[in-house]
């Protein structure tokens, strides 16, 4: 009795086929976790422009750079 096995070239394609789509994925789970992080950043940023326009430049500067880090 003989056991089937994939053939030594279909190995290395599957291997690849594999590896693209775990990448794939752990690629798109972060892009969903940055959709609060984009809301947070548009409201530090809208606090920032009001705040400038009151002349509080200091505060203003705070939260213009933590928006852009988000």
């Amino acid at each position: 009795m003989t056991t089937a096995r994939l053939p030594t070239v279909g190995r290395p394609r599957a291997a690849a086929l594999c590896l693209c789509a775990l990448l794939a994925l752990l690629w798109s789970a972060p892009a969903a976790a940055q959709s609060g992080d984009q809301d947070a950043a548009r409201s530090l940023f809208g606090a920032a422009q009001t705040l400038m326009a009151e002349g509080n430049t200091d505060e203003a500067c705070l939260k213009f750079a933590e928006s852009m880090r988000l």
